[in-house]
């Protein structure tokens, strides 16, 4: 009986230790995807910045500019939002693995 439940702890052990590495991984692959991200939306953001600034075109174009500018705004902070939460996740699933791994 003590040796069926202790297979069943393991089991269930080596299940989570699985579903944490893979969520480990995903992360390691995900973060660097963002900041490429975040880097190409502040590029657009500072070019539409700089094009409103020095272009006088007509009120439609503007607004279009300023809308796309707003986006690029809110998604930027989405994303670093998005890297902050993945690397809090990242240091507990590190953690939780060095504790299984010393069970």
């Amino acid at each position: 009986m003590e040796t069926a439940i202790k297979d069943i702890s393991a089991d269930r052990t080596s299940v989570a230790v699985r579903e944490l590495r893979s969520r480990r991984t995903y992360i390691q692959l995900r973060i660097p995807k963002i900041r490429e991200e975040i880097k190409t939306l502040a590029e657009i953001r500072d070019r539409l910045s700089k094009a409103m600034k020095e272009d006088q075109a007509g009120p439609e174009k503007m607004r279009t500019m300023n809308e796309q500018r707003i986006y690029a705004i809110h998604e930027l902070a989405r994303l670093k939002a998005e890297v902050g939460g993945l690397g809090a996740e990242r240091k507990q699933i590190l953690e939780r693995l060095k504790t299984v791994g010393k069970e």
